[in-house]
């Protein structure tokens, strides 16, 4: 399934969601504030540029939802040093 993420700082998604093709082949729709969440099936993928031509201004990534919280070395951790003595 193919997910397109819209953020709109006023909230409002009502053009996208009354939009013939999304009412139509949206499986699912998850709205909550400022976002939208639209999945499509993959067989339909062919609609998701239409989507894209259409609102393609309001379409983020996912990061932009989702922080990157990957530990950033030697700011968040200090690695240990291996003992390189021969015995």
């Amino acid at each position: 399934m193919k997910k397109i993420i819209f953020y709109r700082e006023s909230n409002i998604f009502d053009d996208i969601l009354k939009d013939a093709t999304v009412k139509k082949y949206a499986k699912t729709r998850l709205q909550f504030k400022e976002y939208l969440i639209l999945g499509i099936d993959d067989q339909y993928d062919m609609y998701t540029s239409y989507l894209m031509i259409k609102f393609g201004d309001d379409v983020v990534d996912l990061h932009h939802l989702i922080p990157d919280r990957t530990p950033v070395m030697n700011k968040d951790y200090v690695p240990k040093k291996k003992d390189r003595t021969i015995h």
